[in-house]
């Protein structure tokens, strides 16, 4: 199933704090082109500033330029990823599952 948001936004630190909610859902990193990485959190804005902080090796290798997401219940979180994943094949979903 294909990515549900057709909005995207820059991959910064003043972005992500304006633009990423503090909610529950799956997020897309990524560069024009590539999706990097697919993740799910309870607070989407804490987990990419995680990221945007130098966390993972493999997205910063990678250079992403962009985010977005979709808000999805919990209990929905996890099976949504694995569609996207299946789906996207980010590379750094091979390397950390």
């Amino acid at each position: 199933m294909p990515w549900r948001n057709p909005r995207g936004f820059t991959y910064s630190e003043k972005s992500i704090s304006k633009n990423a909610p503090n909610e529950s859902g799956v997020y897309a990193i990524f560069r024009e082109g590539l999706w990097i990485y697919i993740g799910e959190a309870d607070d989407i804005r804490g987990r990419l500033q995680e990221h945007l902080d130098g966390g993972d090796r493999c997205i910063a290798r990678y250079s992403p330029t962009a985010f977005s997401f979709e808000l999805c219940p919990e209990k929905e979180r996890a099976e949504r990823r694995t569609e996207l994943i299946a789906d996207l094949s980010p590379p750094c979903n091979r390397i950390f599952g």
